[in-house]
């Protein structure tokens, strides 16, 4: 898959800085940045440690206005943590299971998946009553529990309750939702 700056940007809703013609290939970690691959950077502290010389293109999920980058997309740090999630999605291979749910889908209780659609492995169908999303499903011995996951803060928790070490990249307070999700959480 190939796409242009101006196309991405559209999809993501950012706006280009540099050639809006730029053609990119792949997404790249900010570890492990590629010639004609497209970066997403959350903060300062992230960006401060990319090698900018590999000839990847950034997508600025902060205000970067006055950050020396060419060719590059700035979105609004409200929305960042949507067009991460876009971005990425504009580059998945298709798994080509065709219609039907995964074994690995998390779908919320309530929630409609309409005829013929193909939700892919380890993808989330949102809560339908919060309007909020997505969710992540907690199995436990006294039943299951859907966690929202609201803020960056409630992904810094998540993670670190797994992995046990927080995420690069991410900081803030859980939403008052996901702790009283927790809160109800089965044991």
């Amino acid at each position: 898959m190939a796409y242009t700056l101006e196309w991405i940007a559209g999809r993501i809703g950012g706006r280009v800085r540099g050639n809006k013609d730029r053609v990119v290939r792949s997404v790249c970690p900010p570890e492990r940045p590629e010639k004609n691959s497209i970066v997403f950077i959350k903060n300062r502290k992230m960006y401060s440690g990319v090698d900018r010389t590999a000839g990847a293109c950034f997508v600025f999920g902060f205000n970067a206005e006055d950050e020396p980058a060419d060719d590059c997309i700035l979105v609004d740090p409200k929305k960042s943590s949507t067009a991460f999630v876009e971005l990425l999605s504009l580059f998945e291979e298709p798994d080509g299971t065709g219609p039907g749910v995964s074994g690995s889908a998390s779908i919320a209780p309530g929630a409609e998946i309409g005829e013929g659609a193909s939700v892919g492995p380890f993808a989330v169908v949102p809560n339908p009553r919060t309007g909020k999303g997505p969710v992540v499903r907690l199995d436990g011995p006294s039943g299951a529990v859907w966690l929202p996951m609201e803020t960056d803060g409630d992904v810094v928790d998540l993670v670190t309750r797994v992995r046990g070490t927080a995420p690069d990249g991410f900081g803030g307070r859980p939403s008052d939702a996901y702790r009283a999700a927790w809160a109800r959480a089965p044991r």
